[in-house]
């Protein structure tokens, strides 16, 4: 009797030395995926100068940028898998919205989308920085450079000089007036529409 009780007291003990680790393990485990899988949204708004600069980047997903009559930035969309947060901040004249990846994700290489319509007032100058996320442009009067590495470019402005590139993705570029200059680095068309002075290569 006191045999099976001192076994059974030491398979008691045995289970609950190992089994709390484990326990904590699989939660972390359960609560790191649950983060991880959640669809996050962005919905930001921040006073402007009219005829200030906006710089936007994203790794991966979607850029749409809107002119409007708003003397002000609004920022919203969705953030997916891997995205920490929309980053939107005020250095001087200039509006920057910068999305920014968990780094537990980093090494696996798992840069989430981000998803972002971006409206800014129409005489802004502009600046957008993709990897693997498409670029769309519309309704600015202003400058305004894109870059994609894998990403389509669409732009349809109506004035200001008009930089756009891609290393791999298409572009479609229409403006009524202004320079501009579209590039395809490897492999994508460059189409472009404007009665003003050109410039594209492939």
């Amino acid at each position: 009797m006191n045999k099976q009780s001192g076994a059974n007291a030491a398979r008691a003990d045995f289970p609950g030395t190992r089994r709390g680790p484990v326990r904590r393990v699989l939660l972390l485990c359960a609560l790191t995926t649950a983060a991880a899988s959640a669809q996050g949204t962005v919905d930001e708004r921040m006073a402007a100068d009219p005829r200030g600069k906006v710089e936007v980047s994203n790794v991966a997903g979607r850029v749409q940028i809107e002119g409007w009559e708003q003397h002000e930035v609004a920022v919203t969309g969705t953030l997916g898998r891997g995205v920490k947060e929309v980053r939107f901040e005020r250095h001087g004249g200039t509006i920057e919205v910068e999305v920014v990846h968990d780094s537990r994700f980093e090494r696996f290489r798992d840069h989430g989308e981000a998803r972002l319509v971006v409206q800014v007032p129409r005489v802004s100058e502009v600046e957008v920085e993709c990897v693997s996320a498409d670029i769309v442009a519309s309704g600015l009067t202003g400058d305004l450079e894109v870059d994609a590495v894998t990403g389509d470019v669409t732009v349809d402005v109506a004035s200001g000089a008009v930089h756009a590139e891609s290393v791999t993705g298409d572009l479609q570029v229409r403006s009524t007036r202004g320079f501009v200059k579209a590039e395809s680095v490897s492999g994508g068309s460059a189409s472009i529409s404007t009665p003003g002075r050109s410039s594209s290569s492939r």
